[in-house]
């Protein structure tokens, strides 16, 4: 069926008997069980095209939360959905990036502080709160770091854009 076929597929996040996945060629999250029975697909803009950078899952409030960012305007969002994958709220961040750090890449929530999440950019690690995720109170820099904070958060980036197939399942 139409609902378990993918074009261009980047994003992957299993959680919670659930699995999202970012189908960038038609702009949605599909969501599956933990037997990759479709439940949903979730469609991300009719008005603009956007790019989901990384989806985690928040064992605390079994929530959802999306990165994604959008070329037209340059912006950064930060969006949180439930457990059945419906949006509760879409922030917008308010970070100015600098040329060396070019994009947001990943996510990381916080072991050690229940309001607080990373966003990582090849250069940079930006913390902030889940309460007003649209701001940073903390950044750390790779030179005061030592090495690659990409690294350092134990997270990884994958290139997708050779990989020009569509998937079935």
């Amino acid at each position: 069926s139409k609902n378990s076929k993918f074009d261009r597929p980047t994003i992957i996040c299993s959680a919670n008997n659930t699995v999202a996945c970012f189908d960038s060629n038609n702009n949605c999250i599909k969501v599956f069980d933990n037997q990759f029975v479709w439940k949903k697909t979730v469609n991300l803009s009719k008005t603009k095209k956007l790019e989901v950078r990384d989806i985690k899952f928040r064992e605390i409030n079994k929530h959802f939360y999306v990165l994604s960012y959008t070329p037209i305007d340059n912006l950064y969002y930060f969006t949180e959905y439930d457990e059945k994958f419906t949006k509760i709220q879409d922030f917008t961040f308010k970070d100015k990036l600098s040329i060396a750090d070019v994009q947001f890449n990943k996510l990381a929530i916080s072991t050690q502080d229940s309001n607080v999440f990373y966003v990582t950019t090849n250069n940079t690690v930006y913390k902030k709160f889940f309460t007003k995720p649209q701001y940073t109170f903390a950044i750390y820099k790779r030179e005061k770091m030592g090495q690659n904070p990409l690294h350092y958060w134990n997270t990884e980036y994958i290139d997708w854009n050779l990989d020009y197939f569509t998937w079935n399942y």
